[in-house]
């Protein structure tokens, strides 16, 4: 009697004898690990109450005084949908997003009386 035939996978297969995971499957994971990640953190940095800013009194010397990362990344967040296409993709690009804020608030740092919408505006245009 024979050896007894083992079924072909036509994935690769790990030393151990473990399934390797198709690459879509693993970038569809951390996709949704990102997501679920950034929504933590920014429901983790909210207050308990809600709060209102309004970006077009707030001066950059203000913005500039009090910023930190957990004031400071929600508006480049909502700066970064604002002054974006209206059917732009729905991607959070943080490159993208960590060269606004340097080109914010270096706007901000010679420009201090300017609001933060006008810096914006200016910097990233419409």
């Amino acid at each position: 009697m024979g050896p007894t035939a083992r079924p072909v996978s036509l994935l690769p297969v790990h030393a151990s004898g473990a399934r390797a995971i198709p690459r879509r499957e693993r970038v569809q994971s951390m996709n949704k690990s990102l997501m679920l990640t950034i929504a933590v953190a920014l429901l983790a940095a909210s207050p308990g109450h809600a709060q209102r800013l309004d970006l077009a009194a707030v001066k950059c010397r203000d913005l500039l005084a009090t910023a930190n990362k957990d004031n400071f990344v929600p508006i480049l967040m909502w700066l970064g949908g604002y002054y974006s296409e209206e059917n732009a993709s729905p991607i959070v690009d943080f490159n993208t997003m960590r060269e606004h804020g340097g080109r914010i608030s270096e706007h901000c740092g010679r420009n201090p009386g300017d609001s933060v919408i006008d810096a914006a505006e200016k910097v990233l245009g419409k």
